[in-house]
């Protein structure tokens, strides 16, 4: 047999997420006059002695909030890979990277309210709360500002659509434009601030 070419058949395969230890080994080393120890610092991490690593605790921050993921289902991912975490530890996990992003939020806001046209609206979601009845859920409002420029946006919840969590979201916005729909609350919102041309 000759060979006289090929033929070449490419199919999209998958490699599911995985897990592994990062380890950090850090030599310790005695003073020859026995004066102490030395050892070097730890990498500094977002939360000082937590297991979870930065790469985990951004799969778990996209899983929920990019993907939609709820907790328990992330959980039910972690235990088929037999990683079994407390819900109550992804909880606090969840919470303290909200903590620790919120700097980013806040730029995010002051730099959006600073500009000079905004795109607002509200939209309904449905929220499960601890001190609900078990298995129900109670109605709250994402607001939502769009700037079209340059297509930033930021949510902001609230557990209503009043006047006044419209004037938390807006309060320092001021001397330009607001697009919105034809809701009641717009018009107060917009002549509460300064210099606002409200754009219905």
């Amino acid at each position: 047999m000759v060979r006289i070419g090929e033929e070449v058949t490419d199919t999209l395969a998958f490699k599911p997420a995985e897990f592994y230890i990062h380890r950090i080994i850090r030599p310790k080393y005695a003073r020859k006059n026995k004066e102490g120890v030395i050892i070097a610092k730890l990498p500094e991490r977002p939360f000082g002695k937590t297991m979870a690593s930065t790469s985990l605790l951004t799969y778990i921050m996209v899983s929920k909030y990019v993907d939609h993921l709820p907790l328990y289902r992330i959980i039910q991912i972690f235990k088929r890979e037999k990683i079994p975490i407390a819900a109550n530890t992804v909880d606090s996990w969840v919470r303290q990277v909200g903590v620790f992003i919120q700097i980013l939020y806040d730029y995010q806001k002051k730099k959006m309210l600073s500009t000079g046209y905004l795109q607002v609206d509200e939209t309904t979601i449905k929220v499960l709360d601890h001190r609900d009845k078990k298995g129900k859920t109670h109605l709250g409002y994402y607001w939502v500002c769009y700037n079209p420029i340059d297509k930033s946006a930021y949510f902001e919840y609230h557990s209503g659509r009043s006047q006044e969590a419209g004037k938390l979201l807006l309060g320092d916005f001021a001397n330009g434009y607001l697009q919105t729909d034809g809701y009641v609350a717009y018009p107060g919102i917009a002549e509460s601030g300064e210099g606002i041309t409200r754009s219905p």
